[in-house]
């Protein structure tokens, strides 16, 4: 203490307290220090599985807990199941491909023959109308020598060649060429139809297709016993054939879709030749008695005035010449 105040008789000043120093926290106040997170160690790392591998067993490689094999049992019955599908599909394309289409006859040999349907109807004949009442089939096309040769055995024709009309056949030649054909397919056909020569009325209609013209192809003759210029767009005649038949379908085809129903060779019908009867007339198959049966269409050896749609002559039945055929049809039984 300084000796001045002493003799002044003051009393010194009092000294500032000294500020108690805060006392370090023990070590059980102290704030808790974060503990650091412990390295994970091998045993503790997770890993993710490794991905599971084919087995042939249907088990995975951990434990064999995965999908369990098919019971030989039910493995047997699929393969049966899967068998019988392939059978049934099998016999139901066979059905399908051998089932009877008029449309596309197969005939012996895997020949081909082709026809078309004609709708029912009526047509003017003369002053007489005619009336079809049901549906029929006609062949596309004249009958071939290669159509012939698979159903009868032989080719009588004089022009030789598979894809010609086939000639020199009768009357009675055409209808067994029919009679063969509805016993081949007598357990497949329409009930009610047969094969058969067409009718003279079904054969007009069939030709004219709707037309009330010489030709079917809407037009009339030029000329009756020279070129015909609209003949020829329809017809193998005697002025342009080369004196000679001629591969069917050549020419243009009707409104139906037939070919050569003028021309190349004269098609025998089913009726025996006489006169029409008066008055119109439904479904008519020609007179009951007669020496001549019909034919139609003219034919290469003939003038235009010939082959026309109209037009119709009649030949004894057994005739066989270089000039005559016929057409197959599938009609109504009468």
């Amino acid at each position: 203490m300084n000796n001045d105040f002493q003799q002044q008789g003051t009393q010194p000043p009092q000294a500032a307290p000294i500020p108690q120093a805060t006392p370090m926290p023990t070590e059980q106040q102290a704030a808790p220090i974060p503990q650091a997170t412990p390295m994970p160690t091998a045993q503790q790392t997770a890993v993710p599985p490794p991905p599971a591998q084919f087995n042939p067993n249907f088990q995975n490689q951990f434990g064999g807990g995965g999908p369990k094999p098919f019971p030989k049992g039910l493995l047997k019955i699929i393969g049966i199941f899967a068998v019988a599908l392939v059978l049934i599909t099998v016999i139901i394309i066979a059905i399908y491909s051998v089932r009877f289409r008029p449309e596309e006859l197969t005939l012996p040999q895997g020949v081909k023959l082709k026809m078309v349907m004609v709708p029912a109807g009526s047509f003017q004949r003369g002053r007489q109308t005619v009336t079809l009442t049901k549906p029929f089939y006609l062949g596309k096309f004249e009958v071939t020598q290669a159509q012939w040769k698979a159903v009868m055995g032989s080719n009588p024709s004089g022009f030789k060649g598979d894809n010609l009309p086939v000639e020199c056949v009768s009357w009675h030649d055409a209808k067994e060429f029919c009679k063969k054909l509805n016993e081949i397919y007598a357990d497949k056909l329409p009930a009610g139809y047969r094969f058969d020569l067409p009718t003279e009325a079904q054969w007009e209609y069939a030709c004219r297709a709707g037309t009330t013209t010489a030709l079917n192809n809407g037009k009339d003759l030029t000329s009756s016993d020279g070129r015909c210029v609209n003949l020829n767009e329809v017809a193998w005649y005697y002025q342009n054939s080369g004196a000679g038949t001629h591969r069917v379908g050549q020419k243009r085809a009707n409104a139906w879709g037939l070919y050569d129903m003028h021309g190349n060779v004269w098609e025998w019908c089913r009726d025996l030749y006489g006169s029409y009867p008066y008055g119109s007339v439904t479904n008519p198959v020609g007179p009951s008695s007669g020496s001549y049966c019909v034919i139609r269409g003219g034919s290469w050896f003939y003038d235009a005035d010939g082959c026309r749609s109209a037009d119709r002559h009649g030949d004894v039945p057994s005739r066989r010449n270089r000039s005559g055929g016929f057409r197959l049809a599938l009609v109504p039984i009468q």
